[in-house]
């Protein structure tokens, strides 16, 4: 058998994407557990909105903090990917909401004659 080997440079980006798939889906899973709203996104979306979030988060809190770079796997990077998916899951089932209204607005009256 075979082995695959990457140059060292791409071995570090496939590690990076692979840390930030799996630190957004466990940022996307608590941020969807201390939610408990109906939530409008399945398995690939809290990963995607967890990446987003944990994005977001994160960078807020180095903005916060006079561009120190923040570790994610510390614990105030986790509370701050938490609450960025916290925000971005928040913001996303308000643009559902609206989206949701605006389409039985749009949708005509069975009951009104022409």
């Amino acid at each position: 058998m075979s082995s695959f080997d990457l140059a060292p440079a791409a071995q570090h980006w496939v590690n990076l994407l692979l840390v930030w798939i799996g630190f957004g889906a466990a940022s996307g899973l608590a941020a969807r557990v201390l939610l408990p709203l109906r939530q409008p996104t399945g398995p690939a979306g809290t990963i995607c909105l967890g990446i987003i979030g944990s994005a977001a988060g994160l960078l807020a809190l180095s903005l916060a903090i006079e561009g120190q770079p923040s570790h994610p796997f510390g614990p105030l990077g986790f509370a701050a990917a938490i609450t960025g998916s916290l925000v971005v899951l928040l913001a996303y089932q308000a643009w559902c909401a609206g989206a949701s209204r605006r389409a039985a607005a749009e949708e005509p009256d069975e009951d009104a004659g022409p």
